[in-house]
């Protein structure tokens, strides 16, 4: 019986094998097979971003997947920049993102029966949000559309908005790598933070999921959110979660980079901050088990904040970088 890394490595082959059999002579990639070479083309995404970490996975799979399935086997120095302060620098050392808020599409406070504002995306987006600039990597924030406890045929139209929402980014902005932001992660039971969950609770959790495997099919990267959501949340309950969370990444995703949204701020008690040694807990964890992360601020309410070059979380992140980037 084939193994989970000889499966994962199989399909990884045959991702190259598609991506080169679908270059044009002059070197460049037919996007009308962009849907399949999603997967291979975030990956290569992600090896640039990490040095050649993505391309030596490839060959290092098996190894990997026998100590620690969700262990990439190197620690990923890419951390992505969604700050947002008062008199924010514009030389911190971290890679540019994008994340496509559902208020900036509508306008408004976005509603539940909306359709996709495809008008706005198509003639205005790019202008109007981005000041006409090129993003590299693009998640895309929709949280109203319901896609669990609902009925199929909701959960189908749902899929079917955010699927029209992504080939919209996707034809303004050909080259990036887009995604969505916590999507393919419904709520899980049990609290995570707390306690282990029984198998049977997590297949059930896994069942629901796959409800929006026909998204996570065409995105080219996938955005979990685990963020520390109150004081009382240890380390090791954050890792319990998030270690339970990327795993479920690599099952639904296929192979496409992993890039989890954390944030130095306790999100039912902003602006309180993480504890520096939890944060950097953090840092260390997702650089091990994920293919990089996303550092994210409120947009309302951190503008409000001046930005702290001594805060700790940032002496922690800087420390982090110097180390990893030095590893």
């Amino acid at each position: 019986m084939t193994s989970r890394a000889e499966h994962t490595m199989t399909q990884r082959v045959r991702c190259l094998t598609a991506e080169t059999a679908n270059r044009r002579q002059d070197g460049s990639v037919d996007k009308r097979a962009r849907p399949r070479l999603a997967g291979q083309l975030s990956r290569i995404h992600a090896a640039a971003l990490s040095c050649g970490i993505g391309l030596l996975s490839l060959l290092f799979v098996p190894a990997m997947a026998s100590a620690d399935s969700n262990d990439t086997g190197k620690r990923s120095c890419l951390l992505f920049d969604e700050l947002y302060f008062h008199n924010l620098p514009d030389n911190l050392p971290l890679t540019p993102i994008h994340t496509a808020y559902m208020w900036d599409m509508w306008g408004r406070g976005p509603k539940v029966n909306d359709t996709p504002p495809l008008d706005f995306i198509n003639t205005r987006y790019k202008r109007e949000i981005l000041n006409n600039s090129v993003p590299k990597t693009i998640a895309i924030n929709i949280e109203h559309w319901k896609s669990y406890r609902v009925s199929p045929e909701v959960l189908q139209e749902t899929n079917r908005k955010h699927l029209v929402v992504l080939r919209a980014f996707r034809d303004l902005f050909p080259n990036a790598v887009i995604g969505y932001y916590n999507k393919g992660f419904h709520p899980t039971h049990g609290g995570l933070d707390r306690q282990q969950p029984t198998e049977q609770t997590l297949e059930a959790w896994r069942r629901t999921n796959d409800g929006v495997q026909p998204l996570i099919d065409e995105v080219d990267a996938v955005f979990p959110s685990l963020y520390t959501n109150t004081a009382a949340i240890t380390l090791e309950g954050w890792e319990r979660k998030a270690r339970v969370y990327i795993e479920e990444a690599r099952r639904i995703a296929d192979g496409k980079p992993i890039y989890p949204y954390i944030s130095p701020f306790i999100i039912l008690d902003y602006p309180n901050q993480v504890d520096p040694e939890i944060w950097r807990g953090q840092l260390e964890f997702l650089s091990r088990h994920s293919d990089g992360m996303v550092i994210w601020t409120s947009r309302g309410r951190s503008k409000q904040t001046d930005w702290d070059e001594d805060a700790a979380w940032w002496r922690e992140t800087l420390d982090f970088l110097s180390s990893c980037e030095a590893q």
